[in-house]
């Protein structure tokens, strides 16, 4: 999935904090979140990507973070969940001109 609409402050132990919070702890295979290096105060760009093991874990993650809230981050931003194009097992070192060998077109949709 690619969560949207994050808080710019929330950074990725917020989110997997909140993921093992709400019980998909060991679940996911990763979470993946760009950092924003041109705002010093922003930890992300407004989004992450997240991949499940299963697809019912995938849709059980749907129906409680779609419109989730951030405890603890003075947002009101509501969390979005698209599906992503790309479901990865793993990523290593910079994969901006390829796609990993371990990742698959995604199946999932809404």
């Amino acid at each position: 999935f690619m969560l949207g609409n994050l808080p710019y402050r929330v950074t990725t132990r917020h989110i997997l904090d909140a993921i093992d919070h709400m019980g998909f702890q060991g679940t996911y295979h990763i979470c993946k979140m760009p950092n924003n290096k041109k705002r010093p105060r922003a930890a992300n760009l407004g989004y992450a990507f997240i991949s499940f093991s299963d697809p019912e874990y995938a849709s059980a993650f749907l129906a409680v973070f779609d419109d989730f809230y951030f405890p603890g981050v003075m947002s009101q931003k509501k969390c979005t969940l698209r599906p992503a194009r790309l479901q990865c097992c793993a990523v290593e070192g910079n994969h901006s001109s390829s796609v990993p060998s371990c990742c698959w077109r995604s199946s999932f949709r809404l």
